[in-house]
């Protein structure tokens, strides 16, 4: 087994969403364009849209930049995983590995981690709301959507993390 994993993002899925939230921006924006044109807009009604308006131009932007760069979703190697879904953790931080499924049959891969505590003083505001989010009903504390992976599933998600898990743990439990 190749001592490496790389797994890109499925370009298609981000750009489908980069698409629908720009519509509802410049659907958004054209209300306000057509309510500021019609003789003497409510003020706050055209600032709420132009504020609806910039909210999802932002994810559109985001989820389009997603698109053009398309950066690597999930890295594991000998040392630990890494990649957009989940900051760097190392596999001695890594307790168990497991397949996870949403409520809406969406499948994910979980990390559970020895030390949530720690690994989450470690992490950004927005990357400790997001993993509090995703992995809170499930038990995990790193979560990788499959639905957002190119050309892979799970379930050789979790065999190959496994085994790069077990590599890296083995050779600690013995005692010389």
């Amino acid at each position: 087994m190749s001592a490496l994993v790389i797994v890109r993002i499925r370009r298609g899925k981000a750009a489908l969403h980069g698409g629908i939230f720009g519509t509802i921006a410049l659907a958004s924006l054209a209300i306000c364009l057509l309510l500021a044109s019609v003789g003497t807009p409510d003020f706050w009604l055209v600032f709420t849209g132009l504020c609806i308006a910039s909210v999802f131009a932002g994810f559109a932007l985001f989820y389009l930049g997603i698109a053009l760069r398309k950066p690597v979703a999930l890295r594991m190697d000998a040392q630990g995983i890494s990649g957009f879904y989940c900051d760097p953790a190392t596999w001695d931080e890594i307790k168990d590995i497991g397949l996870v499924i949403g409520q809406k049959h969406h499948r994910f891969l979980g990390f559970t981690l020895r030390d949530p505590i720690g690994f989450r003083d470690r992490q950004s505001p927005w990357r400790r709301f997001s993993s509090w989010a995703s992995g809170r009903t499930s038990g995990h504390h790193i979560i990788v959507p499959e639905l957002l992976l190119h050309d892979t599933c799970v379930d050789d998600l979790v065999v190959k993390a496994h085994a790069l898990h077990a590599a890296h743990v083995r050779p600690h439990n013995h005692v010389t």
